[in-house]
């Protein structure tokens, strides 16, 4: 019987020892398993999902705004060569970052890198670079505008993409007369596809000042907010601060300076070298009068500049699609608008005589109807009269040189 029941014994004791150890194998592989998985999710790095690009300059600061996959802290490490030397944080946990970086030289290249703990997210790279506003009254410089942007296709943005990369000189910053995205900008996400993915390159190294165009404003029923709804609304009632109020993707991705009298993001005003640029910015008809009339008359102003979506001088190229300033402007050199899908320049006019440009096709589709809507045997091209240059046929920029 003993023998017997040491035979049963033997068995059951060698079974118990042989699940023992196998759970203890589970055991120990299900902790690696998890530990490892757990260092991986760690140890994964940050990525860029916006690439840096430079807002707000100065002659003495810049901005720079990225934006990463994951609520971290990041960093701006900068100096005069790519050995760097200076560091700001943004120290808040967060995908959208913007830092400005103050204390520069005027007209001065710095060079940068953006990190996030011990993950770098930029390249050890010379076109991660930006200069410092111009504030030698003699200095000449360029600048490029752009207006209602389009697709990123072959055919349309891309092409212009890469002139802008091959012009000469290159161009000291970069302003866009609205339209940013040819959407409603219901997300930021199509303006890292219509804008940051086409200009990446550029962006990165040249300053970005947009204004906000119909297409910019998100469609807002509940509120009131129609996209067309800065055309349309009465002189004077527009505020900019709406945008902010209801959280619109184009002030979240775009920094303004907010240098005007309530300090909201439009109207907005920089100054480079011995010119002054104003903004309408999305603020509405005459919301940029009072800011241009004090920045104008600043000591050492030589040439004026005034931009917007919708507001021009001497009207735009086709009767019809415009809203005009009244009264007018004060004295500015050249006015810059889109909206209407063509290319036009004014002959000087009014009593400062002013030139206006129509840049409103930068990628998007050829407004070719706006043209066969007023054709007629005397107007063979459907033009106002008063217009001396104009394009109808391909998407364009303006290259400007001021010596």
């Amino acid at each position: 019987m003993s023998h017997e029941n040491d035979q049963l014994v033997r068995p059951r004791i060698l079974a118990g020892w042989t699940t023992g150890l196998l759970l203890l194998i589970v055991s120990v592989s299900s902790q690696w398993w998890a530990t490892g998985y757990s260092q991986e999710e760690q140890t994964s790095p940050i990525r860029l999902l916006r690439h840096p690009y430079l807002q707000k300059g100065t002659g003495h600061s810049m901005g720079i705004a990225w934006m990463i996959d994951d609520d971290q802290p990041c960093s701006v490490e900068y100096g005069l060569t790519r050995e760097l030397g200076h560091v700001v944080q943004s120290g808040k946990s967060q995908r959208m970052h913007f830092v400005e970086i103050t204390g520069l030289e005027p007209d001065t290249r710095y060079y940068y890198r953006i990190r996030s703990g011990k993950t770098w997210l930029t390249p050890s790279d010379e076109s991660y670079h930006f200069s410092t506003h111009a504030t030698d009254v003699r200095r000449p410089f360029s600048f490029v505008v752009l207006g209602d942007s389009g697709q990123p296709e072959p055919g349309d943005q891309c092409p212009l993409a890469d002139l802008l990369r091959s012009l000469h000189p290159k161009p000291d910053f970069i302003i866009h007369t609205g339209d940013v995205s040819q959407r409603w900008a219901l997300d930021e996400a199509e303006y890292d596809l219509l804008a940051f993915g086409v200009y990446r390159d550029t962006l990165r190294n040249t300053p970005f000042y947009p204004t906000q165009g119909n297409h910019d404003w998100v469609t807002d029923w509940e509120h009131g907010l129609d996209p067309l709804y800065p055309r349309y609304i009465a002189p004077g009632r527009l505020d900019s601060r709406l945008t902010e109020r209801f959280d619109m993707p184009f002030w979240r991705v775009f920094q303004s300076p907010r240098d005007n009298a309530d300090k909201t993001v439009a109207p907005f005003s920089f100054r480079y070298g011995n010119a002054m640029f104003v903004c309408e910015g999305g603020a509405g008809r005459g919301a940029g009068r009072s800011l241009a009339e004090k920045r104008f008359a600043e000591a050492g102003v030589t040439w004026r500049f005034f931009y917007s979506h919708y507001f021009g001088l001497a009207g735009n190229a086709v009767p019809g699609g415009d809203l005009g300033w009244k009264p007018p402007l004060p004295q500015c050199d050249l006015t810059f608008r889109g909206h209407i899908h063509v290319y036009s320049r004014s002959a000087p006019y009014g009593p400062h005589q002013s030139v206006d440009l129509l840049v409103g096709c930068s990628g998007s589709g050829i407004g070719s109807s706006y043209f066969e809507s007023v054709v007629t045997p005397q107007n063979p091209h459907g033009l106002r009269p008063g217009i001396t240059e104009w394009n109808e046929k391909c998407p364009h920029l303006i290259h400007i040189l001021v010596d």
